[in-house]
């Protein structure tokens, strides 16, 4: 895959982010806020695994570090693949609609293209939905010490929940297919109240530790 986005210098794509390109835009920025709260994950993983006081969960622990490995390379590349997607539905837009054919051929070029379009902001949403499970089920297994890491990482594992899945609803607005879309939002919804429910949770307990010893 070619790393357009991925490519750029930290300073260059936040200018890229503020330009008046469409790309990279919310479904990016989403995506790489999973990818940076699973990064989080296994850098909270690491300094917990050998220590005397969580020894009991290395073996669980190392397993999730392999497994978020896997989840934070497959965000980052959400971001190329988003910018693909949106720049899918930048050609269709530009399609000519003068005459009642032209009208039709774009108006269906803009639903396959927005279908296309939802593949990478669907796919972050589940990655950041499992992250949360994650990061709400390890909460006691993990260093105290980095404890405001691991939340910081929910955190940005929700943003990218929650951005993600109104990029992909925006999208429904462009597809003609009302089975597709009244199955995505109902996915949605179910995935948002789950999210919401988890993130709150670990704010909670998080909070609640820092103020008990503070």
């Amino acid at each position: 895959m070619t790393q357009h986005m991925l490519g750029q210098s930290l300073r260059a794509f936040n200018a890229s982010i503020a330009s008046d390109s469409f790309t990279p835009g919310g479904g990016c920025v989403s995506a790489l806020a999973g990818a940076m709260g699973a990064g989080l994950a296994r850098m909270v993983l690491t300094l917990t695994i050998g220590k005397k006081k969580y020894a009991e969960f290395d073996a669980e622990n190392q397993a999730l570090v392999s497994k978020l490995e896997i989840t934070h390379q497959e965000l980052l590349e959400c971001v190329e693949r988003d910018a693909a997607g949106c720049a899918r539905i930048t050609e269709a837009m530009v399609m000519p609609k003068d005459t009642e054919p032209e009208k039709i051929l774009r108006k269906g070029a803009m639903s396959e293209a927005s279908k296309v379009a939802n593949e990478a902001p669907i796919d972050v949403c589940n990655h950041a939905l499992a992250l949360l499970r994650i990061f709400k089920g390890s909460l006691n297994k993990v260093n105290r010490n980095c404890i405001t890491d691991w939340a910081c990482g929910a955190l940005q594992a929700y943003a990218a929940l929650e951005g993600a899945a109104m990029n992909a609803k925006i999208n429904t607005g462009s597809i003609t297919d009302p089975a597709y879309n009244k199955n995505l939002h109902e996915k949605l919804r179910t995935m948002l109240g789950d999210g919401r429910m988890l993130v709150e949770e670990i704010r909670s307990h998080v909070h609640s530790s820092l103020d008990a010893t503070n």
